[in-house]
């Protein structure tokens, strides 16, 4: 006879934390609406960010072929989109920037515009 094995006592798993679903995901409302208003608001500024990066390359591009080669060049059309949009999402950012910059601008100049009627109708 061979001894007998100890038995292994039962463990009892971990409580998890009511804000959790079974696959480990957070799922508040607090975390959707965040993720919602993220979504909202990041969306149109990736959007309007890449089409003026993309702008940009091109008219990069353009002004280079113009300069380089007074004639059509002979790439592929869909080599150079490719190319273009791929550089377009590296000047993302920069130009994510640029649109706040440009938005506190305008921002300064509208305060700016109002004082000055203000001052102007008051005075």
């Amino acid at each position: 006879m061979q001894p007998a094995e100890p038995k292994k006592k039962a463990t009892a798993a971990p409580a998890r934390p009511e804000t959790e679903k079974e696959d480990g995901n957070e799922n508040t409302e607090e975390a959707q609406e965040q993720s919602k208003l993220y979504r909202m608001v990041m969306t149109p500024v990736n959007l309007i960010s890449f089409v003026l990066g993309l702008w940009l390359v091109d008219l990069r591009y353009r002004l280079r072929r113009a300069r380089d080669h007074p004639h059509p060049p002979t790439a592929s059309f869909i080599k150079l989109m490719r190319m273009e949009a791929s550089e377009a999402f590296r000047l993302r950012n920069r130009v994510v920037v640029g649109l706040a910059l440009a938005a506190l601008f305008v921002l300064w100049a509208t305060s700016w515009a109002t004082r000055c009627v203000v001052a102007w109708l008051v005075a």
